[in-house]
């Protein structure tokens, strides 16, 4: 047992620092069961993730590193602006948005610190159990399949009426929230499952893109663009911004018309009839008798700039847009279900919620943190951790503008392990903490 421990990179060492480990090992497996259950007021905002948080916080809160803290200036300020506003809104979606945030912030604090003081195995131990967590969640969307062809409905899978490009589809959620959290999961672990050698590990990543595939989430293109990014990065490294630049505007460009414009495959007004909710009657383009419409996501987009320039300096409030949304819907122009979505962009949603100045600190964050990350380039460990970071913030980037990645937790998790790797190789730290050594789980 302490042979496995060790090898796991457990640090013999304090009981509660090992407990801590424990926990967020615990977390890490358990950070796609997004949906078990239901709580008053505040929903599915509280699962058994929240829960655990809160122990590794009691078990690790002696161990919090002030260079970490430091280095994380950018997120304090603006999380500092989502306070303000917070306050200066002062509703309970507001408080809820800035207090989620606040814990996801410390997730990534507490995460890096533990890491930092881990021995050399438990990083790849971390992203290891991250990667068969997010495979046992597809295993229990296949079953949910299963159920399903045998006449058993359950709310593993999710349906979709007149879904664009595809038509009618169940889409795979498992215990997720939604398709497209179980899809960014996947993708997070697609991108670094190279890094650590379990048993079957082709196997793995086969489960892991037929899950994604059943998501019917839009974000496939990145991740197709995320294997195109390891092809180019093995065929010419030289050229390894020149290559990022290029196939990010391709991707770019495609992701953003897939998911705000469509060419349905039946008519609109037959869809209109069929509770077609995704597109409404405004046309984009025409050939002939195709027509080419405007996705909730453009309208959504729309609403967004609209509510920004009504209010400039301090948005409509964290978590206000569905309101604002409802107060200014327009049966002629709006999608009929856009009162029911979240901004659905990073970006825009930043600008509707938090004004310009949320907007402003949050692509100062963002800038940051890619800045950070290319430095590390050229440092003396495993280029293909690297790599693996880069693919996440480009995936980070790119599904930002179709969606509020921000508040996926593996994101915070895999930051705050950048932000350790950052250290190890700055003039701070002295840790060998990165190395070339692998781990079988």
């Amino acid at each position: 047992m302490k042979a496995f421990i060790l090898r796991c990179g457990i640090n013999d060492s304090s009981l509660r620092f090992q407990m801590a480990q424990y926990f967020l090992l615990i977390y890490i497996l358990s950070i796609s069961f997004q949906r078990f259950f239901f709580l008053d007021r505040i929903a599915y905002k509280i699962q058994l993730p929240e829960i655990l948080f809160v122990l590794i916080a009691i078990c690790a809160y002696k161990d919090i590193s002030t260079k970490i803290i430091r280095i994380m200036w950018p997120v304090w300020l603006f999380l500092g602006w989502i306070w303000i506003n917070s306050l200066y809104h002062n509703d309970f979606d507001s408080w809820m948005e800035v207090l989620g945030l606040t814990y996801l912030s410390g997730l990534a604090l507490i995460t890096g610190s533990i890491v930092e003081r881990s021995d050399t195995p438990f990083l790849k131990t971390v992203i290891a159990v991250f990667i068969i967590g997010v495979t046992l969640q597809v295993g229990v969307g296949l079953y949910g399949y299963v159920l399903n062809f045998l006449g058993i409905h359950t709310k593993l899978l999710l349906f979709y009426e007149s879904y664009p490009l595809i038509g009618d589809v169940y889409r795979m959620k498992g215990y997720c929230s939604h398709p497209l959290s179980l899809g960014n999961l996947i993708i997070t672990a697609l991108i670094f499952i190279p890094f650590v050698k379990i048993p079957y590990r082709s196997l793995w990543a086969l489960i892991l893109g037929l899950g994604l595939l059943l998501t019917f989430t839009k974000a496939i293109l990145i991740a197709f663009a995320a294997l195109g990014f390891v092809i180019a990065i093995y065929i010419n490294k030289t050229n390894f911004k020149r290559l990022v630049l290029a196939i990010s505007f391709i991707v770019l460009a495609l992701h953003v018309y897939l998911t705000h414009f469509t060419l349905p495959l039946t008519p609109f007004e037959a869809n209109q009839n069929n509770k077609a909710f995704y597109w409404n009657n405004h046309v984009v383009w025409s050939f002939g008798e195709k027509h080419i419409y405007s996705t909730s996501y453009y309208v959504l987009k729309q609403k967004s700039i609209q509510a920004v320039l009504q209010h400039p300096l301090m948005g409509v409030g964290g978590g206000n847009t569905n309101d604002y949304n409802l107060l200014n819907y327009n049966p002629s122009t709006d999608v009929k279900n856009i009162i029911l979505y979240d901004p659905h962009s990073l970006y825009f949603g930043a600008a509707a919620e938090y004004g310009f100045v949320g907007l402003a600190l949050l692509l100062l964050l963002v800038y940051l943190m890619g800045r950070t990350l290319f430095r590390l380039k050229d440092k003396a460990f495993k280029p293909e951790l690297f790599y693996g970071f880069i693919l996440l913030y480009l995936f980070f980037l790119l599904e930002g503008i179709s969606s509020d990645i921000i508040n996926n937790r593996q994101i915070w998790i895999f930051g705050g392990i950048a932000i350790v790797v950052f250290l190890n190789f700055s003039k701070e730290s002295n840790h060998t903490l990165v190395s070339n050594e692998y781990i079988s789980v």
